[in-house]
């Protein structure tokens, strides 16, 4: 009989649980929702106030891609081509589509994502819902804390995440579906999952996971008395096409990504730290659904030079990490919604823990979108076996009520206040960089980046300069601070981070163009010719060295050669108008003044305001006798030279 009690007080599986449903009650489930709903909403309106982020893959995916400023481009070429380096063509069909109604007002593309999100929000709900046998307690627990939790702001509120929130919609869609197809076992619910699994994948390749959960759906659904071989209660053979649509998109994206040489080796970490960062990573993303303090767009590696050591909780991230799990199989394996949740968080996390590094952060807020589902299903169990009156947490009821009400509040005022990190370039990584000022090099790098597209050049040379501090070895930053001391008229500077620029071996034409530019100014003309040809050859439609070139020609008097160039330039970049005129000055020179005129009058006609081209087109007018039209053009060449 004792033995009969402790198993009735004992905790109780989801199955046996009789927890708070609804039944005839459907106004009740719709105003829940609606309510979740509107203040999801209401927490991320924020949003629809931020810009474009150009220099953190906005700039790729939107900004600067043909594939979707270009409304000529076919829709079968998106699904041929990846950008950067990854494949998702319905993301980019749907910024495409964005485009094409609103052009590049941010504002359309943000109220995509947060509609997204919204609905992302109520699909959590039914899933849960319907997952749970309709525990309303549970459906709005997930939902609500899913809907405003301030580590799920990278995801909606940065334009190129759409991927993010995209494929989560198919993915708990395809979810909902499948949950239907158990219920049901109508063949249409099925053919529904499957296509909407497409659809999750052609938006992000991180839904190849799907399959997996299925089976962890059935896993959750099985019962231990029923006789039927496991592979059977699992339904293995129905989840094959889904392995193998999973399979094919992995290895499109680990091709495209392989080719593209984002795939880090780690050859700076051994096996045994790419577990420490895993673990930690595991570690972090759990801390921070609690605690979401000092978020960030990157999160730094950390430092194994100089026998830095690595932070002790590195150390000791597996041991946590094994241990949390160990108590969840311990203490936990007959609560069946714990395993459950458990099991989802680490399947929907595990291909983005960095143990093989993709990109050079070591962990992003992006990532929890999705997992953090199965972490939210396990607390929302424990606060309702707290309203289950047979259960051993009643006590704890009223305590947690209290505490969702008040983590729920300071979770949206904090979502509300920390979008406005997102309003663009510049805060976005003062806000990494004050978190991480000593590790954050990327944040210097596009913050220094964003100050010198909008000509604060001195601002954005203190933050090139305070990278290379931390890491001298960056030849692109030499290039760019670069070349902002030159558009300071401080060729002196400028030249010497060009030089280091070319001694670090950099590949970029323009790095050889400047500092032939310089050299050249400096009366060096043979080194500067030697790096326009370095320039060529790296970028043969380089359409300024071409020109540059051809002005030493021209000085050396080789006149054929300086026309040859001009002509390279003009083919490279037909509107590039000094071509035109370096060019009828040599036909000028040549007497040929027929050339000559042509050339200047299309240097005029593509800018009108230098003197020097109305200045020689009234000299070429004059010596084919056009003695009144001369007149004209040199009365517009002093005037401007006034100016």
């Amino acid at each position: 009989m004792n033995k009969a009690k402790q198993k009735n007080t004992s905790f109780k599986s989801p199955n046996q649980i009789k927890p708070p449903t609804v039944e005839n009650k459907n106004w009740l489930v719709l105003l829940i929702v609606i309510s979740i709903a509107c203040i999801t909403f209401i927490v991320f309106y924020p949003s629809l106030k931020c810009g474009f982020v150009d220099r953190w893959d906005d700039q790729e995916y939107v900004t600067a891609s043909p594939l979707v400023i270009n409304n000529a481009i076919p829709v079968n070429q998106i699904f041929h081509t990846p950008i950067s380096l990854n494949y998702h063509p319905l993301t980019i069909l749907t910024l495409a589509y964005n485009y094409k109604i609103g052009k590049l007002n941010p504002m359309g593309y943000h109220l995509w994502n947060v509609w997204l999100h919204v609905l992302n929000t109520i699909l959590v709900f039914l899933f849960v819902f319907l997952l749970t046998k309709r525990n309303l307690l549970m459906a709005a627990i997930v939902s609500l804390f899913f809907g405003i939790h301030p580590m799920h702001i990278e995801s909606v509120t940065w334009v190129s995440e759409r991927k993010d929130v995209l494929y989560v919609f198919f993915f708990l869609a395809g979810l909902i579906s499948y949950l239907k197809f158990i219920e049901q076992k109508k063949r249409i619910w099925y053919l529904v999952t499957l296509v909407l699994f497409i659809l999750s994948c052609l938006s992000k390749a991180m839904a190849v996971v799907f399959p997996i959960v299925l089976l962890l759906i059935d896993c959750f659904n099985s019962e231990s008395k029923d006789k039927l071989p496991l592979w059977k209660r699992l339904s293995i053979i129905n989840k094959l096409p889904f392995f193998i649509i999973s399979l094919g998109v992995g290895i499109v994206a680990f091709t495209i990504q392989q080719n593209g040489k984002i795939l880090s080796a780690m050859s700076e970490y051994s096996f045994i730290e790419r577990i420490m960062f895993a673990s930690y990573g595991l570690l972090m993303y759990m801390v921070k659904l609690i605690a979401p303090v000092n978020l960030s767009a990157f999160y730094a590696y950390p430092s194994l030079g100089d026998n830095r050591a690595l932070p002790v909780i590195v150390y000791l991230a597996p041991f946590i990490v094994a241990g949390l799990f160990g108590m969840v199989y311990l203490f936990f394996r007959k609560e069946k919604m714990i395993v459950f949740g458990s099991l989802f968080y680490l399947i929907t996390i595990m291909l983005v823990l960095q143990f093989v590094s993709v990109g050079n952060a070591i962990m992003a807020d992006r990532y929890s979108y999705l997992s953090y589902i199965g972490l939210l299903l396990m607390a929302a169990h424990i606060v309702n076996l707290a309203f289950n009156k047979s259960g051993k947490l009643t006590s704890l009821k009223y305590p947690l009520v209290i505490v969702i009400g008040i983590a729920a509040a300071v979770f949206g005022h904090q979502t509300y206040g920390q979008i406005k990190v997102w309003t663009n370039t510049e805060t976005l990584w003062t806000n990494a960089i004050n978190i991480d000022p000593q590790r954050c090099y990327l944040g210097y790098f596009h913050r220094g980046d964003w100050y010198e597209k909008n000509k604060q050049f001195e601002l954005a040379i203190a933050d090139f300069s305070k990278l290379l501090e931390i890491d001298p070895s960056k030849e692109f930053v030499y290039f760019n601070r670069g070349a902002c001391y030159s558009s300071l008229g401080k060729d002196s500077l400028a030249l010497n981070d060009f030089d280091m620029a070319v001694k670090l071996g950099s590949s970029n034409a323009d790095a050889y163009y400047n500092r032939g530019r310089i050299l050249a100014a400096f009366g060096k003309d043979s080194a500067a010719l030697s790096d326009y040809n370095k320039a060529i050859e790296l970028n043969p439609r380089s359409a300024l060295s071409y020109m540059n070139r051809g002005v030493i020609y021209y000085n050396r008097q080789q006149p054929d050669l300086a026309i040859a160039d001009y002509n390279k330039a003009i083919e490279a970049e037909p509107t590039l108008d000094i071509s035109y005129y370096n060019r009828g000055v040599v036909y000028y020179g040549n007497k040929q003044f027929d050339l000559a005129l042509a050339d200047f009058t299309k240097a005029i006609a593509l800018n009108a305001t230098v003197f020097q081209y109305w200045e020689y087109s009234a000299l070429t007018k004059e010596a084919l006798g056009r003695t009144e039209e001369a007149k004209t053009d040199r009365l517009k060449a002093q005037e401007l030279n006034k100016h």
